[in-house]
C-alpha cells in the first residue's frame, strides 16, 4: 500500500505528460514540435541535475544513519 501512494500519483502524472506531448506533436508536427522536444528535454535536463545532488544526498545520509545504528549494536 505505502507503494502504491507513491507510484499512482507519479503514473497519472506520467499520463497526462504524455497525452499532451502527443497531442502537442500531432497538431504541430514538423520543426516546432521537434524543437519543443528538444528544448522541453534540455529543461528537464537542468531540473534534474540538483535533484539528483539533493535525493542522493539525503540517501547517503540515511545510509550512514542506519550504518551508525548497526555498529552501536
Amino acid at each position: 500500500l505505502g507503494y502504491m501512494k507513491v507510484a499512482f500519483p507519479l503514473m497519472l502524472m506520467s499520463i497526462v505528460v504524455s497525452t499532451v506531448y502527443l497531442l502537442f506533436w500531432h497538431h504541430y508536427h514538423g520543426l516546432v514540435s521537434l524543437l519543443g522536444t528538444l528544448a522541453a528535454g534540455a529543461v528537464l535536463w537542468l531540473i534534474s541535475i540538483p535533484l539528483n545532488n539533493l535525493l542522493l544526498r539525503t540517501e547517503e545520509t540515511s545510509a550512514r544513519k542506519v550504518l551508525s545504528k548497526y555498529r552501536e549494536a
